[in-house]
């Protein structure tokens, strides 16, 4: 089973629509036990037992028809891809905001293509599950503008599809200013630690180059960690 789709079939298995429920779950089956016909050559005791319950004891897995591909739907492939990459893109947003898992987050769309936007909302309830959104709002390109970078962060889905997610609200400001102070504190500290013995000609010297290498390595990974946490705290203080 592809994680993505099982993750989504959540979405239609515990709701009110029984009847898509039902197709939801005719899906899975069929899936499963097309698995385990492709599965049987190299496991075939156990595929031939789980067939036999899951279809009632009716036939052996052996004299079953070998599962076939009907053919290509490029336009679904291509719809779920855009998708997956927007489901990406506010995830992304939570982790670099570091938001709580299990907070629920704002979120504002703008989505040019009618067909698309058409084709995003179709799939509402699993954008929202999957991200933990609450609030999902779609919004034209024009009003986008007049969003502020200050209380918005901004990411790009594909051409003509963009998320914008409000900082208010996303962390607790005092509490992540606190812990983005102290984290950019313990940086510096390190790396001063680690510029001195650069600068000191005995180390470079006589040190294996290998270990020189590695030093300025630590070196450039520790200044570009506090680049992106005072950088973090330039726009949380801002935004507080």
């Amino acid at each position: 089973f592809a994680d993505w789709y099982l993750e989504i079939a959540k979405t239609r298995l515990y709701n009110d629509d029984k009847a898509g429920a039902r197709q939801c779950m005719d899906v899975l089956l069929h899936v499963f036990l097309s698995s385990l016909q492709l599965l049987h050559p190299y496991m075939p005791f156990v595929t031939e037992e789980i067939w036999q319950v899951l279809t009632g004891r009716q036939g052996s897995i052996m004299t079953s028809s070998w599962p076939s591909q009907d053919g290509k739907d490029e336009a679904t492939r291509a719809s779920f891809s855009v998708f997956q990459e927007a489901v990406r893109s506010v995830r992304n947003i939570r982790a670099e905001q570091q938001v709580p898992v299990n907070k629920k987050i704002s979120a504002l769309f703008t989505i040019d293509s009618e067909g698309l936007k058409s084709q995003v909302l179709s799939e509402e309830k699993a954008l929202q599950f999957l991200c933990k959104i609450e609030d999902l709002t779609i919004i034209r390109r024009e009003d986008a503008k007049s969003l502020s970078s200050e209380e918005h962060i901004e990411t790009v889905v594909n051409d003509g599809f963009c998320v914008y997610i409000p900082l208010a609200g996303l962390v607790d400001a005092e509490q992540e200013i606190s812990r983005l102070e102290r984290q950019a504190g313990k940086i510096e500290k390190d790396l001063k630690t680690l510029e001195s013995r650069l600068s000191s000609p005995s180390f470079v010297e006589k040190a294996p180059q290998k270990v020189v290498d590695e030093t300025r390595g630590k070196r450039d990974d520790l200044a570009q960690q506090l680049s992106m946490v005072k950088g973090r705290l330039e726009t949380l203080k801002v935004a507080a």
